[in-house]
């Protein structure tokens, strides 16, 4: 047999610590924050415009971030259980009202920034039939800190536990905070990736109103 030479063994090692390096530097670009949140919505034209907004945690590698799934089209239907409530709620309960499904987890920044607003439109559009359903990543979380979420903000919207992720995957949830705006028809008419301003949750349920 025949043993490799010094300059074979040395470039076997260069090419291990080079991938090594490039492992990294990948995880660490895919893995940052991404702080370019963006509006998708469909225009009258049938088409569809994206807006640069504020801030999204991502919770997978940003090379994967998938943007305006289920635009115009139906909101699957799903069933999860209320935080600390025998119950559970269904999104079909709600056809013929405007909705916003909203995923969340209380480690989320942006979330933490919003939540006051999401709260403050939710009292004052709720007797028009508008509701939340704010979905938590259970499976990123931990139940003592969404409790604790729930009560620093005073949030009187329901909050649902996605324990598997199921949801999440099924809406193609690549970032929080993600929200979908549901018209009365069933129909997905906004999607937003990242925080949203007070003006803008006025303005994007204003839309889901209007009839």
């Amino acid at each position: 047999m025949y043993e490799d030479s010094d300059w074979l063994k040395t470039l076997r090692w260069s090419g291990v610590v080079l991938a090594i390096i490039l492992g990294a530097a990948y995880y660490v670009f895919a893995y940052t924050p991404n702080t370019s949140g963006r509006s998708i919505e469909k225009t009258a034209s049938n088409s569809f415009s994206v807006t640069p907004t504020q801030g999204v945690t991502s919770i997978i590698p940003r090379s994967s971030l998938l943007l305006g799934a289920g635009i115009g089209l139906p909101a699957p239907d799903f069933s999860l259980p209320v935080l600390d409530q025998p119950t559970t709620i269904r999104l079909s309960q709600f056809k013929g009202k405007p909705l916003l499904v909203y995923f969340w987890a209380s480690w989320c920044v942006p979330c933490r920034l919003e939540s006051p607003y999401l709260e403050k439109a939710y009292r004052a559009k709720k007797e028009s039939g508008f509701t939340i359903l704010a979905v938590n990543i259970t499976s990123q979380d931990s139940l003592q800190d969404v409790r604790a979420f729930v009560k620093e903000f005073g949030l009187t919207f329901p909050i649902l536990l996605d324990k598997t992720d199921s949801i999440s995957q099924l809406y193609l949830v690549r970032g929080l905070p993600t929200s979908f705006f549901i018209n009365p028809d069933g129909i997905i008419q906004r999607i937003f990736i990242g925080g949203m301003s007070n003006e803008q949750i006025e303005d994007f349920v204003g839309e889901i109103l209007a009839p």
